[in-house]
C-alpha cells in the first residue's frame, strides 16, 4: 500500500472516531441530564420538579398532610383524622405512607436516600419525612393523634411558618428543660421556607435519643439557632411564629402526668418549675385542669403510637376522607431495604437512645 492510501486511510478513521466520540458524549449528557432529574445538580437538591408542581408563593398553600405506614389507619384516630377534611373542606388532603415516602425520596430527593434509609426507627423516617415535605410542597402536616377543633385558614395567612409549642408542664417539668420545646407533631409552613431547609441541611451527624436525633429537641434547637442567624427582624416570608400551647396543644397525656406528679414531689425545683408542678399536682389529685385555654385551634391525645401499638382495629383512610390524595404521581420503581448487614449492624438493634452517627452525603 502507498503512502498516499496509507495516509487516506489514517484520515478517514481519525474522522470516524471522532464522530463516535462525539455520538457517545452526546448520550453522555443525555444521561447526565436524566440522572440530574433525581440528584443532586447545578447546586439544587430538588432539580426535578414532580407532576404536583409546589407553590411558588409566600403564604401557607391549603394542603393537609398525614402520614401512617399503610392506608389503614388506627381505628381510635378516626374521627381525630376526619376532623381535619370536615373543617377544610376546599383544602387538599394529602395521605402519606411508608410506600409513597421511600418513593418520594427516591424520586426527588435521592441524594438524601442514604440518610433516610439509615434511620432504623421508623419515628425518625416519619420525622424527617414530614421536613422533606413541608419544604418542598408546603401546607399543614399533624400526626393522626393531632384533633383540629377549628378551621386554620385566618391563623395561617398571617404567618410564613408555624410550630406548635409544647405545653410548658411537659418542658420544664417532664423533659426537664430549660426552653420551651416545639413540636414536630403539627407544623405549618410554606414552601422553600429557609427554616426548613436549615433543619434539613443540620440532620446529618446527630446523635443521642430518637428526641434529639430528629424529633423535638432537634427541632427546638434548630429554631433557637434559626432565629440567631437571621436576627430579631427578619422578613416576614422568613420569618417562623412559635405559637403558644393554647393554640395547638392545650393539654398534656396521661404519661406525662403520671411521671410529672412524682417528680413535683421529689427533685429540687426551680421557681418556675414550682409554679407548674402547682397546676400539676392539682390535676393529678383532682383529674382535671384549674381551667382549659379558650377555642384552641388544635389538640394533642399523645397516644405514642412509636412507642404503643394502637389497639382497636383499623380502617381504611378513604372511608375516613374519602378525597385523601393517593399520591399516585410517585410511579418510580424503588429497590428494596437497605438491609441490616448494608447498615453494618451486625449485633441486635440498638436501644432508642442509639449514638451512631449519620453517613455524610
Amino acid at each position: 500500500m502507498s503512502a498516499l492510501k496509507w495516509i487516506k486511510f489514517i484520515l478517514q478513521l481519525f474522522v470516524s472516531m471522532i464522530v463516535i466520540f462525539t455520538i457517545v458524549l452526546y448520550f453522555v449528557n443525555q444521561q447526565k441530564e436524566s440522572e440530574c432529574a433525581t440528584i443532586y445538580c447545578n447546586g439544587s437538591i430538588f432539580s426535578r420538579q414532580p407532576h404536583e408542581k409546589a407553590p411558588r408563593h409566600n403564604s401557607i398553600p391549603a394542603i393537609i398532610h398525614q402520614t401512617w405506614k399503610n392506608r389503614r389507619i388506627p381505628q381510635i384516630t378516626r374521627n381525630w383524622t376526619a376532623s381535619w377534611a370536615q373543617l377544610h373542606p376546599k383544602w387538599e388532603y394529602w395521605f402519606w405512607t411508608d410506600e409513597t415516602i421511600e418513593r418520594f425520596f427516591a424520586l426527588y430527593v435521592y441524594v438524601y436516600m442514604n440518610l433516610y434509609r439509615w434511620y432504623r426507627w421508623p419515628i425518625q423516617k416519619a420525622d424527617v419525612m414530614r421536613y422533606f415535605v413541608l419544604w418542598m410542597y408546603g401546607g399543614v402536616y399533624a400526626d393522626l393523634d393531632v384533633e383540629c377543633l377549628r378551621p386554620l385558614d385566618e391563623l395561617l395567612s398571617s404567618h410564613s411558618c408555624v410550630l406548635a409549642r409544647e405545653p410548658e408542664e411537659v418542658s420544664f417539668v417532664h423533659h426537664l428543660r430549660n426552653q420551651s420545646v416545639a413540636s414536630n407533631a403539627f407544623m405549618a409552613c410554606r414552601p422553600r421556607h429557609p427554616f426548613m431547609r436549615f433543619v434539613i441541611n443540620n440532620l446529618y451527624g446527630r446523635t443521642g435519643h430518637l428526641l434529639e436525633t430528629t424529633g423535638p429537641f432537634m427541632l427546638t434547637e434548630m429554631l433557637t439557632k434559626y432565629k440567631r442567624s437571621v436576627g430579631a427582624s427578619p422578613k416576614w416570608q422568613d420569618d417562623v411564629f412559635l405559637a403558644p400551647a393554647d393554640y395547638f396543644m392545650p393539654e398534656y397525656g396521661k404519661d406525662a402526668l403520671e411521671d410529672m406528679a412524682p417528680k413535683c414531689k421529689k427533685l429540687k425545683l426551680s421557681p418556675m418549675q414550682k409554679s407548674l408542678c402547682a397546676k400539676i399536682l392539682h390535676v393529678s389529685t383532682n383529674h382535671k385542669r384549674e381551667k382549659l385555654p379558650e377555642r384552641p385551634f388544635t389538640t394533642h391525645h399523645w397516644l405514642h403510637t412509636y412507642i404503643t401499638k394502637p389497639t382497636g382495629g383499623t380502617v381504611d383512610i378513604e372511608q375516613v376522607v374519602p378525597n385523601a390524595k393517593k399520591m399516585s404521581f410517585l410511579f418510580l420503581d424503588i429497590p428494596p431495604y437497605v438491609s441490616e448487614g448494608d447498615r453494618g449492624n451486625h449485633g441486635k438493634q440498638p436501644a432508642l437512645s442509639t449514638t451512631r452517627k449519620a453517613p455524610v452525603p
